[in-house]
């Protein structure tokens, strides 16, 4: 497996053993490796609870009130809930308040309390909603980019890894699909990363709909999305590292509906540099 390192800033990360980063990636187990992932992508604390929502207090006791019979059923049902309470529409109304993250969160209280209009979101919008409302009842989460080389401008798509502390993992949870992800093997759920570095052949997406990508509508992202994806390395948003699947996604193309610059270039002008950890997949 080709490995690179492109910046200076990630040579200490070496320490860690690149190879072992990935074995956690795709099987999930073996805690000494996984605190080593743990370390480098910085995941030590729970982001801190930043909306001033009226609703979100209401929200995360109708969360507390449920009976779950795992985490990974209540970090579902809070991804639900969002998808549930919104629809995708990119739109004038969408413009005015998306990123308004408060003021949706209380749009979102009031559809699923009295059926009334839901509030036009997108990804991204609808990501930092769950991202609120987890941080609320004490989940830690971090929202993520996943990036596209196949149109002429550098297109991403946003959603959540997801700690589940029940297992010690984390998930990939889109509200915007309203789905997690499953390694099909070992019927296990899988971090972000995973999507990006494995076989997406041996990945599926599941929700209430069923497993698969065509039952779930999410073709798009297996064909289109999971190329490089944007990882925060700490609780400083200004601090992530950008793991791209050289396999899938070409670091020399130049875009020409982003002036022609080259992904790497994109990265330094809109996400404060960020180091690229170029790795290829164990799979197509």
């Amino acid at each position: 497996m080709a490995q690179k390192l492109t910046s200076s800033r990630l040579v200490a990360a070496t320490s860690l053993g690149l190879n072992a980063l990935l074995l956690a990636v795709v099987i999930g187990h073996a805690t000494a490796i996984r605190e080593s992932v743990n370390r480098l992508l910085g995941r030590t604390s729970a982001a801190s609870v930043t909306a001033d929502a009226p609703a979100l207090s209401l929200i995360a006791r109708r969360i507390d009130e449920q009976r779950f019979d795992s985490e990974s059923d209540r970090l579902d049902y809070v991804r639900e809930w969002v998808h549930d309470n919104s629809i995708h529409e990119i739109d004038a109304e969408h413009n005015e308040y998306a990123f308004d993250t408060s003021r949706v969160l209380d749009m979102l209280w009031a559809t699923s309390e009295s059926a009334a209009d839901p509030p036009h979101l997108s990804c991204g919008p609808r990501a930092l909603a769950m991202s609120m409302i987890l941080d609320a009842i004490g989940v830690r989460n971090h929202m993520v980019h996943a990036f596209s080389d196949d149109y002429d401008n550098v297109r991403s798509h946003t959603f959540l890894d997801v700690w589940n502390g029940e297992t010690g993992t984390w998930e990939a949870h889109d509200p915007d699909f309203d789905v997690f992800y499953t390694n099909a093997a070992a019927d296990q759920r899988v971090a972000v990363a995973a999507l990006v570095l494995t076989d997406l052949a041996a990945t599926s997406p599941s929700s209430r709909r069923g497993r698969g990508w065509e039952v779930n509508r999410a073709s798009r992202l297996r064909d289109r999305y999971f190329e490089a994806v944007l990882l925060p390395t700490s609780g400083n948003p200004g601090q992530s590292v950008i793991l791209v699947n050289t396999t899938r996604f070409d670091l020399s193309k130049q875009f020409p509906g982003n002036e022609g610059v080259t992904f790497g270039d994109f990265a330094r002008l809109h996400y404060a540099s960020p180091p690229i950890l170029e790795l290829q997949s164990f799979g197509p």
